[in-house]
């Protein structure tokens, strides 16, 4: 079964995983990572229904982490129920993909000039040897920034 993007999906998914995986078991899951906050959100429901990841002082808590930085996430990390998230930039994705449409539209390698964008504004970067590849960086978000 996979997290569906959905918070439903994360929390069924994570239900599940509790029944098996347990103290009393001597197996508890220590940590998740999910694909984006939603399923996150939905992860996190599941272990306060449990008593776990309240953001109460003393609480158990299991570090859970997703994806996009949404504002309901960052309420969560917040209130001490989610550990992080990472935000995904953007802006240096619509950068990038102007520069290769523009380069594509005229008629050169779309990834031309891009690795000089790339340096001034540090937003991304061409995969060493590989033409057709830019990394776009990511930020994480503890809720310390």
């Amino acid at each position: 079964m996979d997290g569906q993007w959905s918070a439903k999906a994360g929390q069924e998914y994570m239900q599940t995983n509790l029944s098996q995986y347990s103290e009393a078991n001597n197996n508890m899951i220590e940590l998740v990572i999910c694909n984006n906050d939603n399923m996150a959100e939905g992860v996190i429901s599941a272990l306060q229904a449990v008593g776990y990841n309240t953001g109460e002082e003393g609480s158990k808590t299991i570090p859970v982490f997703g994806v996009d930085a949404t504002d309901s996430a960052q309420s969560l990390i917040a209130q001490g129920a989610m550990a992080g998230t990472v935000k995904q930039d953007a802006v240096g994705m619509a950068k990038a993909i102007r520069g290769m449409v523009e380069n594509a539209a005229a008629g050169t390698p779309m990834a031309d000039g891009i690795a000089a964008v790339a340096a001034t504004d540090e937003i991304y970067s061409v995969a060493e040897g590989v033409a057709n590849k830019l990394y776009v960086a990511y930020a994480a978000f503890t809720g310390a920034e």
